[in-house]
């Protein structure tokens, strides 16, 4: 996969860190259920670079096995995918920022939430970062 926009970072993975610190230092149920939240939408984000990846390769076999209706019936149902899973990431890039404020910290989405290629941006950037910060 490529970026949108080659040279920007939309996602800050120090504010990440520091955002499931504070909220792990809450303790709380409240704390369990936000931190529960934060995993959702990072998983989406993960999960919308998955689909859209997954996508083209369909799309691309789709030219070689259909024509004609069936063809822009399977580009039109890939479209239709991509489109709720940009949207779903679009809801939790607004919920992991407003979690962020909510506990003090920095947004971890440091674009515009309106400007859907900088939101598929940090859906890659997440992915990116998350795997050169695995624990080895």
């Amino acid at each position: 996969m490529e970026r949108n926009y080659v040279g920007s970072n939309y996602f800050d993975y120090d504010a990440y860190i520091a955002l499931v610190d504070k909220i792990k230092a809450k303790g709380d149920t409240d704390a369990q259920d936000d931190l529960a939240a934060l995993d959702d939408a990072m998983t989406s984000f993960r999960d919308y670079v998955s689909k859209v990846d997954a996508g083209e390769q369909q799309i691309k076999l789709a030219a070689v096995r259909f024509e004609g209706p069936e063809y822009r019936e399977m580009v039109m149902k890939y479209d239709q995918n991509r489109h709720n899973q940009h949207e779903a990431a679009i809801a939790n890039v607004r919920m992991v920022n407003r979690l962020a404020e909510m506990y003090g910290r920095k947004p971890l989405f440091t674009g515009d939430d309106t400007e859907r290629l900088q939101v598929a941006d940090f859906c890659l950037d997440v992915v990116i970062k998350i795997f050169q910060n695995r624990m080895m």
